[in-house]
């Protein structure tokens, strides 16, 4: 038989065992299963039994890894120990640890918990069912919703959070630069490198991390910087991370800071996914078991089942800043019932009770004049409507205090706060000062438009910043003066962003800001109105135009003389933009054509077209060509690159020339891991990965993770994996050896912010053989006997036509067939492959069993 019809046979045989010919079933009530004989007249006694002790469930005692499912949801995978009950069925134990895990009431434990028993049968004490799926090992423990503790969408309990495995690993990125400079007849090149790096291992929960880089300019410059060393913990009983080392802190209230010491912050990602971000909590009422459902934007984001009376939805998953909730309540008896929350808020915005704390300790970091300082600041959201914002700031001769909330009601979101500074100078002389800080977001849903941010600062003369005044005592130290326009101090600053949406006609977005200074240096002036449409085609137009107004000629490479206020003058700057793919089919993007025009007040115009795209079996070239051309200069520039994703390193050429200079850079980038099986290579890690082995599996692909494969060693590296939630990382075994089974292709893991995890999955190397066996009288050995080793392992179960499907390393060998307890109910096997079929994909053998000798 040729192979197309081998691999029809072996279909039909799994799909067959798979659902344990299902149509031989008649349901009855409890979703129990009972054989109807009659549909199975001619077949032999054994058979109809063993089809029977299946239908009951009446599989072997013993530990089962399985996935393990409360009411649907998935909870954990975990041995777990089938016994052996007087029904001849088997029922899971469960482990008081296991059970702690399902989220059920302490009330509705507390009969477990007296006894203290290893083996707990759950069904015995709760108002419980188990649903046992041998074909996938899984178990669905249906238990009341009276039983269990109420959590939010997407809770994940934390004790399947996986810390990972002790592997060590580094990422690197190296660049090189030349450029070759035509001026007046005399030519000057230049070449630069540079090389960065960044790894760490872990030990258990603490993570180290390292980040440094080796740069190099024109033959012997060369300088090694260590920009960053730490080390961290996330502690997930107060929802936290905490970080030794080299680090910064956040800037979300005080000026950013780059100093030594530690800083303990919450983590938002340590809660369910419906938890994080703001959303309100909305109460209602409904009159009968009724349905609420929840929109946005016109879009349903939520919806749920609720009993009659008052009920509250506080894991309200955020989709957007901005847009009223509209809340629909569907009554048993169809009556409708709607209402309208409002929904607007700022960065700072909490939900109801939701909290953020933030503390940092240590010494500053090459800002003028180091001082250690501390950090402090503590944000809760008091109810639907405001959130209180605190913090704290204290270093030599320094302090700060904030203090500010966040109101949302119909008119959209306010966030206001207010900054109080007392600093010293040198002479101890005292700076007192205040900053206003108030932000405000807006989604108007009847005219789609949005204010995504409308910020407004002030500050008196003396407000400072602690960077500011750590880089003035130095100067003062130093007896230079501060002529840095950067340390000019703002008296106040507006910015705008909004959009307003045409639907199929385009969007129109409006950009702008001003700022003011003290010591009557004039204001700058910043404005961007824009212009986006996307055709149905997908050719994607946008047209801009910028104006600015900047006071400043700043210039880094002089000492002094920083700016100049007599060549002011605004700049008017117009660009039409116009992206076009080469391919009308919505689903590929592979080739793209780009052309750009740019008019500014200079009176200079400047034409750029790209073409760009990617090729190749999985898409691992990347290309693009372009030519800018500008009018005042006469000056045409043509560029290009070429990349290639190798299977473990990602690579990059990039030139481009013209009359006056010629330019020339590459770069590499790729990433290692070290283990206990050796050094796997990777494109890139960041800093939650996974490594997968399975061994044997040369060239199995990961699923979702284009062009990674199984190495020859039997690993591959998962790049990026979401901490804290499920992750499914799969196999697909399409391209390797034959001779390669993966027990179980799937698997689920959730590791922490930061978890180098190691995935194993078990594989099995030898030949794949169907074996059609009968008793030496010519009758098929029972469908569903258990066939076993030498070593009495279970290789399987035997199917229609006396066929049974192994998978050995051995060549020849010796098969027990058994489909009862006594000796008159087994058989054996003695199969021998021929040398000419070792190479085949399925081995076909005929075989007699013969009894019990």
């Amino acid at each position: 038989m040729n192979f197309k019809n081998n691999i029809i046979t072996i279909s039909w045989f799994f799909l067959i065992i798979h659902f344990k010919i299902s149509y031989a079933y008649e349901i009855r009530n409890n979703d129990q299963y009972i054989l109807d004989d009659s549909l199975f007249k001619g077949q032999s006694s054994e058979t109809i039994k063993i089809l029977k002790k299946i239908s009951n469930n009446d599989y072997n005692s013993g530990f089962y890894n399985v996935d393990i499912y409360v009411n649907g949801e998935y909870l954990i995978r975990k041995e777990v120990y089938f016994k052996a009950m007087s029904d001849d069925k088997i029922q899971p134990c469960f482990s008081m640890e296991l059970i702690n895990s399902m989220r059920i009431k302490s009330v509705s434990l507390k009969e477990i918990k007296n006894k203290k028993e290893k083996c707990i049968f759950l069904t015995d004490y709760i108002n419980s069912d188990i649903k046992f799926n041998l074909n996938i090992l899984s178990i669905n423990i249906l238990i009341p919703q009276n039983h269990l503790i109420n959590l939010p969408q997407g809770y994940i309990n934390p004790d399947v959070w996986n810390d990972g495995d002790r592997i060590a690993f580094l990422n690197y990125m190296t660049n090189y630069y030349h450029s070759s400079i035509k001026h007046n007849d005399i030519t000057r090149n230049q070449n630069s490198g540079f090389i960065s790096f960044n790894g760490g291992m872990n030990f258990g929960k603490w993570q180290y991390r390292q980040y440094s880089n080796l740069s190099y300019r024109n033959k012997n410059e060369v300088n090694w910087q260590n920009t960053r060393s730490i080390i961290t913990r996330p502690i997930e009983q107060i929802k936290g991370n905490l970080l030794f080392g080299q680090t910064y802190t956040s800037g979300r209230f005080f000026s950013g800071l780059r100093f030594i010491g530690f800083n303990l912050s919450s983590d938002d990602r340590m809660l369910p996914q419906s938890m994080r971000g703001y959303a309100p909590t909305i109460k209602g009422v409904a009159n009968t078991h009724a349905k609420v459902s929840i929109y946005q934007n016109k879009q349903k984001i939520y919806e749920t089942s609720v009993a009659a009376g008052g009920f509250t939805i506080n894991d309200l998953s955020p989709t957007s800043l901005n847009g009223d909730l509209f809340v629909q309540i569907e009554e048993a008896n169809g009556n409708i019932s709607e209402f309208t929350v409002p929904f607007s808020a700022v960065p700072q915005s909490l939900r109801p009770k939701a909290f953020k704390y933030n503390i940092d300790v240590g010494k500053t970091n090459n800002i003028g004049e180091d001082s250690f300082f501390t950090d402090g600041s503590f944000q809760y959201g008091l109810n639907n409507k405001t959130t209180l914002i605190s913090g704290l700031r204290f270093a030599d001769g320094y302090y700060a205090g904030l203090l500010g909330t966040t109101y949302t009601d119909y008119f959209g979101a306010l966030g206001s706060t207010m900054t109080y500074s007392y600093a010293e100078n040198l002479n101890k002389n005292a700076l007192l000062g205040w900053m206003l800080s108030l932000n405000y977001s807006k989604n108007f849903t009847t005219t789609q438009t949005t204010i995504s941010l409308a910020a407004y600062k002030y500050s008196t003369e003396n407000y400072r910043d602690l960077n500011h005044v750590l880089e003035q005592r130095s100067m003062n130290k130093k007896n230079v003066t501060d002529n840095n326009p950067r340390h000019d101090q703002q008296s106040s600053r507006f910015d705008l962003t909004m959009n307003q949406s045409f639907g199929r006609f385009g969007t129109l977005f409006l950009s702008g800001s001003i700022t003011q200074y003290h010591h009557k240096r004039d204001e700058n002036i910043q404005l961007q109105l824009g212009y986006s449409q996307l055709f149905y085609n997908r050719i994607n137009l946008n047209i801009s135009l910028i104006r600015q107004y900047f006071n400043l000629n700043y210039d880094l490479n002089q000492d002094k003389n920083f700016f100049n206020t007599k060549n002011k003058k605004p700049e008017t700057s117009v660009s039409i933009s116009l992206n076009i793919p080469l391919s009308f089919n919505r689903k590929s993007t592979n080739h793209n054509l780009a052309t750009s025009y740019l008019n500014n007040s200079q009176k200079i115009q400047s034409y750029q077209t790209t073409f760009s795209g990617f090729f190749g079996d999985h898409n691992p070239f990347n290309y693009y060509m372009g030519v800018n051309y500008e009018d005042q200069s006469h000056r045409t520039i043509f560029n290009g690159g070429l990349g290639k994703k190798f299977t473990a390193v990602n690579t990059h050429i990039n030139t481009s020339i013209s009359n006056h200079y010629q330019q020339l850079s590459g770069n590499i980038q790729g990433a290692f891991a070290i283990h206990s099986g050796g050094i796997t290579f990777g494109h890139y890690l960041s800093d939650t990965f996974a490594l997968i082995e399975a061994k044997g599996a040369y060239g199995a692909e990961v699923n979702n993770l284009s062009g990674i494969k199984i190495d020859h060693k039997g690993y591959a590296l998962v790049p990026s994996l979401t901490p804290y939630q499920f992750n499914t990382i799969s196999l697909n075994p399409v391209g390797t050896s034959y001779l390669l089974e993966v027990e179980a292709s799937k698997d689920k893991i959730v590791p922490y912010a930061g978890a180098t995890l190691k995935v194993k999955f078990n594989t099995k190397i030898g030949y794949p053989v169907l074996i059609q066996s009968r008793f030496q009288s010519g009758e098929f050995i029972p469908f569903g006997a258990t066939v076993r080793d030498e070593k009495n392992e279970i290789l399987g179960i035997v199917g229609q036509n006396g066929q049974m499907y192994i998978r050995t390393n051995q060549v020849q060998g010796i098969l027990t067939v058994d489909w009862g307890d006594s000796a008159q109910e087994k058989c054996h096997v003695n199969y021998r492959i021929p040398n000419q079929l070792e190479e085949q994909p399925i081995i076909r053998l005929t075989e007699i069993c013969a009894g019990v000798q």
